[in-house]
């Protein structure tokens, strides 16, 4: 028997195989550990995605068997004796990918959540009320010193407690003889004793300088006036509202009112503005149904629900906060509001733009010019049909009235309209790719010092439980509007104690609201276009 040759390696042939051995003593290690750097964020990743609370276990099992099989492939390669260096630097390359991707999601999911829980559920208890001293400016006083024994006009319908505050303050101010006061029945009152010359100064809370302007005979109050003094006192907040027990389960009502600013910072004002967004969206989370209620500004409604406060629904707030605007739209609508939202101009806007906008049903064809929040004017025709707006178009939109045909209750149909293509946008599927956006619009540029883009009596506990009921069915909500209408005419108002022009809503729409909220309350199908 001839005994069997063994071929010697050419010296290049023996380099080769010593580089690959050594080359092997990195790439082997290298593969564990990569593979067991991935193996540990995954696991990671999962618990950081189920402490969030909101995604539903079913989303979280799949992702950990995704997560697994993807492990166990790697392990076969790292471990594997026989596995060839490259695909080893294959695997090790994809871990390492994936790692970053696992523990850059473990450290932004979390980030999230603490802006989102700094969104919802901060309502404060103690709010500023500004009662300021306006005087004339061609009277030139100077000081509020020079005030000293003069008449001050002081309005007894409205305030009446923080105005005796601001005379006591204003009587500390100066020496000596005190300002008298001098009565009035109400503001406008108060403004015609000041123009007249039978008061040298009045007293008012701030917010009504722009309820004084509406009044064609004072439009120029801000330009004939100036502010001598400002008393700046605190006051408690409370917001009849009532939380639901279980978000999920149990149909709830939702207010939303809007001011008409682009400043963000007024959005967390609570004491007193003028609401130019009226709504009531009322959810039934068992039926999945959604009921927008778009209420005119200029309604004629009872302020706090007393028969002898007659008045514009957009006073509400300014003479009695949050809460007065509650109590006067649950005593309109016949139904308890459980949470609020108040959102301006700015909000909106951003909102709009950060679910990559809105697709509409216009039904008819108008042109109007919209003002940005940089000053820009811009020319727009909406035709009539499907259309798609942007955050600033959609303002422009909604904020339309003088070429519409109906008006302000034009407006309020646009309203409505927008309003549910918003809800639509923000419950679709779609909405997950534009989270990072939404929450940025929402949270508010900390480095500018802008609050959030909206005010709420809602949790962020409540808004993960919708989340996590939303992503666990991906169910389709029946969403429908209806908008409160009326006839236009003068009527005496309750705050100015002078005929405005009102909106007298009609009282076959406002049964019709209702019914319809009693049947999406109690479950029952209802149809607002039959």
């Amino acid at each position: 028997m001839s005994e069997k040759r063994t071929r010697q390696l050419t010296p290049e042939e023996r380099a080769r195989r010593i580089a690959y051995r050594k080359k092997r003593k990195v790439i082997v290690p290298v593969s564990r550990i990569s593979f067991l750097l991935h193996l540990a964020l995954s696991v990671i990743f999962v618990l950081v995605l189920k402490g969030l609370g909101f995604i539903p276990n079913k989303y979280l099992i799949v992702l950990a068997v995704v997560l697994g099989v993807f492990n166990v492939l790697h392990a076969i390669i790292a471990f594997a004796s026989k596995a060839s260096n490259s695909r080893k630097i294959t695997q090790s390359v994809i871990c390492v990918l994936m790692s970053a991707l696992l523990a850059t999601g473990s450290i932004i999911a979390p980030n999230y959540i603490g802006k989102i829980q700094k969104m919802f559920g901060v309502v404060p208890t103690e709010g500023e009320m500004n009662i300021n001293v306006y005087t004339l400016k061609e009277k030139n006083f100077g000081s509020v010193q020079n005030l000293a024994g003069r008449k001050i006009g002081i309005q007894t319908k409205l305030d009446l407690e923080y105005q005796d505050y601001a005379v006591s303050v204003v009587n500390r101010e100066i020496t000596g003889n005190d300002i008298v006061k001098y009565n009035c029945d109400d503001i406008y009152d108060a403004v015609e004793k000041l123009y007249a010359g039978d008061v040298e100064a009045i007293m008012l809370n701030e917010t009504y300088a722009e309820i004084i302007e509406e009044n064609e005979d004072y439009k120029d109050f801000a330009e004939k006036t100036e502010v001598l003094y400002s008393c700046i006192q605190k006051i408690k907040l409370d917001y009849d509202v009532d939380r639901v027990g279980n978000i999920t389960s149990e149909p709830f009502v939702i207010g939303v009112i809007g001011n008409d600013s682009w400043d963000l910072k007024s959005v967390t004002k609570t004491t007193k503005f003028r609401s130019d967004v009226n709504m009531l969206v009322a959810v039934n989370p068992k039926t999945k149904q959604v009921l927008i209620v778009s209420v005119p500004r200029d309604s004629y409604v009872a302020i706090d629900g007393v028969a002898s406060q007659m008045d514009k629904l957009t006073h509400a707030p300014y003479v009695k906060g949050i809460n007065g605007w509650i109590r006067t739209m649950e005593s309109f609508l016949g139904v308890p509001m459980n949470y609020f939202v108040k959102i301006n101009f700015r909000s909106m806007v951003n909102i709009v733009n950060a679910l990559g906008g809105i697709d509409v049903d216009n039904p008819y064809e108008f042109s109007t010019t919209y003002v940005s929040y940089n000053g820009k004017k811009t020319p727009t025709t909406f035709p009539a049909g499907r259309i798609h707006l942007d955050g600033e178009s959609a303002l422009g939109y909604v904020r339309e009235r003088k070429s519409l045909k109906k008006g302000d209750l034009g407006r309020n149909e646009h309203q409505t309209i927008v309003m549910k293509a918003m809800i639509n946008k923000a419950t679709s599927v779609e909405v997950i790719s534009k989270i990072s956006s939404l929450l940025e619009a929402l949270s508010g540029n900390e480095k500018k010092g802008e609050p959030p883009a909206f005010f709420t009596s809602i949790t962020s506990d409540q808004i993960f439980a919708i989340a996590q009921m939303q992503l666990n069915d991906m169910a389709t909500w029946n969403i429908q509007s209806v908008a409160i209408t009326g006839t236009t005419g003068m009527y005496k108002s309750w705050a100015t104690g002078t005929n405005l022009s009102m909106v007298i809503p009609a009282d076959s729409t406002v049964q019709k609201v209702k019914q319809y909220l009693s049947a999406l309350m109690n479950g029952q199908p209802f149809n607002t276009e039959s």
